[in-house]
């Protein structure tokens, strides 16, 4: 069973959370789990459970396996339904269902208080950065119903640091000899440059 496409297994989590005040943590949940439960889980179901779960109410639920693949630069939730990824090819379906409107507004909003943000309906939009469980950052926009027509839309976009430094754009090929002699020119003389490229070539 899936606990991503079972809203009633996190309802029930976070009331027991709710009415115990405890903080949403893997130990905490795992209690919850246990005492909002009749069956009896097996271990690792239990914690595969409360991964999912955790990833429900304090990370980025159904998005957070994307924010962990290292090739992933661009996610974007259009509403409810099938969410897109940019691996470098554009972005294509990423294998990702949010089931309802209700779950992609609250995981925009669960987004935008990582980012230090408020977004509700007195303030519908929202832009803001917040760090990934590996430390990388991600630039969040979120926009709420109505809007967004369609439902809750948001876009994450990867912020990693370069890693690449000139003269090692220079030795790949991806500057040639007049190009480099140029930008080192413009940049010399304090000029104001445009770059243009493809999605993501920035």
């Amino acid at each position: 069973m899936s606990v991503t496409t079972d809203p009633d297994i996190v309802s029930a989590v976070r009331d027991y959370l709710v009415a115990s005040g405890e903080a949403t943590t893997m130990s905490t949940i795992v209690e919850a789990l246990r005492a909002s439960e009749s069956t009896m889980r097996g271990a690792a179901d239990l914690i595969d459970t409360a991964r999912a779960v955790h990833r429900q109410l304090a990370g980025a639920g159904p998005l957070e396996p994307l924010l962990m693949r290292p090739n992933v630069t661009d996610i974007v939730v259009n509403g409810p339904g099938e969410v897109l990824a940019d691996t470098g090819a554009g972005l294509v379906p990423a294998g990702v269902v949010i089931a309802d409107v209700d779950q992609t507004r609250l995981l925009a909003q669960r987004l935008a208080a990582r980012a230090g943000r408020r977004l509700d309906d007195a303030s519908p939009f929202v832009d803001g950065v917040f760090a990934a469980r590996d430390g990388i950052r991600w630039r969040l926009h979120a926009v709420l119903a109505p809007l967004a027509v369609d439902g809750t839309c948001l876009s994450l976009r990867v912020l990693r640091p370069a890693t690449s430094s000139f003269p090692a754009l220079e030795e790949s090929g991806s500057l040639d000899v007049e190009a480099a002699a140029l930008l080192r020119d413009i940049v010399a003389a304090r000029l104001s440059y445009l770059v243009i490229g493809g999605t993501g070539a920035g």
